[in-house]
């Protein structure tokens, strides 16, 4: 019997010592693994940090960078749908035969208003009118607008795109801000009535008195009590205040005669109306929040003023030259309605913002490829002027050279980005000649290769997160390795005890029937 049970316990021994063994040399293949998964995270990691994305810059810098980064997400919409981020001019993303490529709603109109892929389509303003009405369909174009630009012929040019010379936009009256300058004060020198218009007289505006206040214009005091929306524009007026008690109600009553003179001109429709109003309720919001500050003298309350998008009132009672003690500066109040404007008419999704400083502001005038749509006598409205033109490139061209789908969704922004700088699509601009060519994603000057600083953090994330579950993986293995080492080095001793003690038996029982 102890023969017999020595043997069974050296078997169950030997039995615990080969699993070990096993486990042991199953860990040192997990561990393997794990260090190839970390090799090619790591790997993964130095690729991505490489990896860049196609932006599209407003200013048409050359290159890969942006002069002064008004650089935005590229995607179809900002290519392919009107807005002042393009300048209202198309920029087709076409397949490698030239042909312009849409997406499932842009095909849906094309198909739907007869435009046949293989193209060769006649133009015609009818065809062009079904067009704008099944873009509406699918969203691309507000319903009102449509209305409008289908009941007039004067909205389809049936040669832009094909050799017909564009829309000249400063007679569309849509303009920059340097344009927009020149123009207003070309209109006010040949119109009194306009200059009238664009005027403020102090003097003018009720309860206002003008002993109590003065205008300063470049940090100099000017005569009188007028002062344009040109002077605003172009400078920097500032007016002071004595009386610190209406310092807030004389600022209100003059930013309201600004914003009546820019009414005046500016485009008149629903988006335009409702901008005015929200420009108004943040302005007075702006108005209603005045900054205390210590102005010494003069020129440091004007200089203080200079630094703020508000009313400044000199703080412990502290005189300014003259006795004035209360500033604003209206060029500034001008920039942050501007841009209040502009915020509205973008429904919010623009890169432009108001704060109390002006450092810290980012006004709509500091962006020269804005487009500022103003009125005139004609019975055209300016903005549906320009998308029409826009659309009217797109339809001659979809007629001419017909249309395709993308093999991915091209409306994923990095599908986009792979596809162009793959050379699986092409981006195609007007050329001299006023039609449409095909050119590869860098030459156009608005589509930029940038480093991708978004997509880097995200891989360095995905890198961190990998390398630690790894780590922790490689960790648990190595305190298992060790156990299995301990038991191993147990089930050792105890194998080489069982063996002695079974070979002594052994001895034992020969040595009894020797003898």
């Amino acid at each position: 019997m102890g023969i017999a049970a020595s043997q069974a316990r050296f078997l169950a021994i030997t039995s615990r010592k080969a699993s070990c063994e096993f486990r042991s040399m199953d860990i040192a293949q997990e561990k393997l693994s794990i260090t190839r998964a970390l090799t090619q995270a790591t790997q993964k990691y130095q690729s991505a940090l490489n990896q860049t994305k196609l932006v599209w810059d407003m200013n048409g810098t050359t290159g890969t960078t942006s002069a002064d980064g008004q650089t935005y997400d590229l995607t179809y919409d900002v290519m392919m749908t009107p807005s002042a981020l393009n300048g209202y001019d198309p920029y087709f993303i076409t397949s490698r035969d030239g042909t312009i490529v849409l997406n499932s709603k842009m095909a849906t109109a094309a198909r739907n208003s007869g435009i046949t892929q293989k193209g060769g389509t006649t133009p015609s303003l009818e065809g062009y009118q079904k067009f704008l009405k099944e873009l509406g369909v699918q969203g691309y174009i507000a319903s009102s607008q449509v209305t409008s630009m289908v009941s007039d012929s004067v909205y389809y040019d049936p040669d832009a795109g094909i050799g017909g010379e564009p829309i000249d936009k400063t007679q569309a009256n849509a303009m920059t801000y340097g344009t927009l300058i020149t123009y207003l004060r070309d209109q006010m020198e040949a119109d009194a009535t306009m200059a009238n218009k664009l005027t403020i007289d102090l003097g003018s505006i009720s309860g206002i008195t003008t002993s109590e206040c003065a205008i300063y214009k470049e940090s100099s005091k000017i005569d009188g009590t007028k002062f344009s929306i040109v002077d605003l524009l172009s400078g920097n007026i500032n007016i002071v205040f004595k009386d610190t008690s209406r310092a807030e109600e004389y600022s209100k009553k003059i930013t309201s005669a600004m914003m009546d003179a820019f009414k005046s001109v500016f485009a008149s429709d629903v988006a335009s109306g409702s901008a005015f109003v929200y420009a108004n309720l943040e302005l007075d919001s702006l108005l209603d929040n005045p900054k205390s500050v210590t102005i010494g003298d003069e020129s440091k309350l004007i200089a203080n003023s200079n630094s703020y998008n508000g009313l400044v009132i000199g703080a412990g009672g502290i005189l300014g030259g003259g006795g004035f003690k209360a500033g604003i500066n209206m060029s500034n109040i001008l920039k942050s309605f501007l841009t209040y404007y502009a915020q509205s008419l973008g429904e919010f999704d623009t890169p432009y913002v108001v704060r109390d400083k002006v450092e810290n502001s980012v006004y709509v005038t500091q962006d020269p490829n804005y487009y500022y749509i103003l009125t005139n006598q004609s019975a055209v409205t300016e903005k549906d002027l320009l998308v029409a033109n826009f659309y009217s490139s797109m339809y001659n061209n979809l007629c001419k050279s017909g249309w395709t789908t993308s093999a991915g969704d091209i409306d994923d922004k990095d599908y986009l980005s792979h596809a162009l700088k793959n050379g699986q699509l092409f981006v195609s601009s007007m050329h001299g000649d006023y039609n449409y060519y095909q050119d590869a994603y860098t030459l156009n000057g608005h589509v930029i290769e940038v480093t991708d600083e978004e997509g880097i953090a995200q891989a360095e994330l995905e890198y961190e997160k990998e390398k630690s579950t790894l780590n922790y993986k490689e960790e648990q293995l190595e305190l298992d390795m060790k156990n299995l080492d301990t038991e191993l080095s147990a089930l050792t001793t105890e194998y080489d005890t069982v063996k002695n003690l079974i070979s002594k038996n052994i001895e034992k029982v020969f040595t009894m029937f020797n003898s």
